[in-house]
């Protein structure tokens, strides 16, 4: 199990008990996903305080083709599937002091970036999904877990500071990746 030490603790100890499904209809057979168990990873160390995390929809283009022909005008003939697309993650995470998103994504250890530049390779991130307990039995395995493999930050920067606004620093990064695999 990925640590929480540093980036998922908190000064004030809070935690919070999984679901238990064995007390839902059906014994623990809870059939819709939650996502109260999710925990994003990189470099080992849960990153604490995302507020979103979005991995963009998978897309695929394709073509219809069509041909001259009294029979067929106007009408596709064919479609020919072309490349995929939406390797993307965005996330949006409320600042704390001294460990700002890039370092708590292991890109640094003493500083934020200047630019992106300052990004000189790739992190491979981990999303665990857990599914809750049953009983007074704790999940120790996630029911799904994804690799992202060769993240690149593509945009990063803090939310505007308002007047109306609670006065946390919420940075979003977005980040490239090649295809998730699921382990």
């Amino acid at each position: 199990m990925p640590s929480l030490s540093p980036f998922a603790l908190n000064d004030s100890g809070q935690t919070t008990q999984l679901f238990d499904y064995s007390k839902f209809p059906g014994g623990g057979k809870n059939s819709s996903k939650v996502y109260h168990g999710v925990s994003i990873v990189a470099d080992d160390q849960i990153i604490g305080r995302i507020s979103s995390y979005n991995d963009a929809p998978k897309t695929r283009a394709a073509v219809h083709k069509w041909e001259l022909s009294h029979q067929t005008f106007g009408r596709p003939v064919d479609l020919i599937p072309g490349k995929a697309d939406g390797y993307t993650i965005t996330i949006t995470r409320s600042e704390v002091w001294d460990q700002e998103i890039e370092i708590a994504l292991g890109y640094v250890t003493d500083k934020p970036f200047n630019d992106l530049m300052d990004m000189r390779f790739p992190i491979e991130l981990h999303e665990y999904l857990y599914r809750g307990q049953v009983g007074n039995t704790p999940p120790t395995t996630p029911n799904k877990h994804w690799v992202y493999p060769m993240c690149w930050i593509t945009s990063i920067g803090d939310e505007a500071y308002t007047t109306d606004g609670e006065g946390a620093i919420v940075s979003t990064v977005e980040m490239m990746h090649l295809p998730r695999n699921l382990v």
